[in-house]
Order: C-alpha cells, then structure tokens, then sequence
C-alpha cells in the first residue's frame, strides 16, 4: 500500500468520509500528507484514529489543498486508521477527490 486515492459524491451539510485507510498487521507506515479538491467551499478534517491531527479548507479560488506532512510525517502502527471528513453547503451534492500519501516503513 502507498498512496491511496478516493472519489466520493458529499451531499450537502453532512460530514463525510471522502478517504482513509486502515494500516495493515504486515508492518508499521507513515503518513506523509494529503491532496484534496473539489469546486466549492469544504472544511476538511483529518483523524488519525479519533485524534484530529490536522485539517483545512477548500475555497472556489483555492480548489486545491496540499498538506505536506513529509518533514515531519505521523506513524502509523497495525490496525491505526486514517480518515478524511468534509462538510460543505453549497446546496447539493459535489464530486470531492482526494489522494492520501502513507507510505510503509
């Protein structure tokens, strides 16, 4: 497992998990950021486990997010979990693509 890229449809006004991933039993990884567009206006949460450990947002003049943890990566031991929620209120449902970057030790 390296990167792992997601396409979800979020409706409006409920978080949703748009991307995450479970780290396998095999051996321990870290995870070293996020890419994450849409075409409107999204809070972004990231969780390792249930520890918010980072976040941001998406805008119509900033599409796209980049969040470079490769510096200062988190571990990630077996049975860990990533996960990815964003809320938005544009009225409707919208396409939210997103690429988590872990990479194993």
């Amino acid at each position: 497992m390296d990167n792992v890229y997601d396409s979800v449809s979020v409706p409006s006004s409920a978080p949703t998990v748009v991307n995450g991933v479970t780290v396998p039993q095999r051996a321990p990884y870290s995870f070293k950021g996020l890419i994450i567009w849409s075409t409107v206006d999204c809070d972004i949460e990231i969780r390792k486990n249930t520890d918010l450990i980072g976040g941001g947002c998406l805008t119509g003049a900033v599409p796209v997010l980049f969040l470079d943890y490769h510096s200062s990566p988190f571990g990630l031991d077996p049975s860990d979990v990533i996960s990815v929620t964003v809320t938005q209120v544009s009225g409707g449902a919208v396409l939210v693509k997103s690429t988590l970057l872990v990479e194993q030790l």
